[in-house]
């Protein structure tokens, strides 16, 4: 794009910063870049506690705030949303909904969650547990488990959710977590 003259003659330039994945950090560097680097718009953040933050920062300094991953659907909710804020991946009810419906396809009745506790798992935890109970009646949740997003041992989880004898399990654990998760969990049997 700079190499054709930029965007209505002005060449675009990224100046990053780590919000470290804290709602605070992400407020803090939001105002720095607004502040001091008078940017043009911001695009970012990763977690769904980050999103909302800067979105409220966004609405207050009337910048374009551009979310490509924070999906919590408080991030666009009817008392949050502002002509500021734009999401551009699925939300956690999207995600929620089209999970229950692959679910229900399945010859499961008692199923067990397992999600980071903080609004992204939160928020497609219960999408999904109100979903599948509506189209398959049918479905108990035997258990539910909510780590602290970033959480190392899933042990104490992992042996709590087997105790119940789950069929099957839904989890919202990503990236890193997700892995050390199922590292931990394989040996155990699940």
């Amino acid at each position: 794009i700079n190499n054709k003259g930029g965007v209505l003659n002005r060449k675009l330039e990224l100046i990053p910063r780590d919000t470290k994945g804290s709602a605070d950090e992400a407020v803090r560097v939001s105002r720095e870049l607004i502040v001091k680097e008078k940017v043009d718009f911001l695009v970012g953040t990763l977690t769904s506690a980050e999103g909302p933050a800067v979105s409220g920062v966004a609405k207050e300094e009337k910048i374009v705030f551009i979310a490509p991953i924070p999906k919590t659907d408080q991030l666009t909710a009817a008392d949050k949303l502002h002509p500021y804020v734009f999401r551009v991946a699925a939300n956690t009810t999207m995600e929620g909904r089209s999970t229950a419906e692959i679910v229900a396809k399945w010859p499961v009745t008692k199923i067990a969650t397992i999600s980071p506790d903080y609004a992204y798992g939160q928020d497609v935890t219960r999408s999904f547990v109100e979903h599948l109970k509506k189209i398959k009646p049918s479905v108990q949740i035997v258990d539910q488990q909510w780590p602290k997003l970033g959480k190392a041992d899933y042990t104490p989880f992992i042996n709590a959710q087997l105790a119940k004898k789950p069929e099957a399990v839904f989890s919202s654990l990503w990236g890193g977590h997700f892995v050390t998760w199922a590292k931990q969990a394989k040996p155990l049997g699940m």
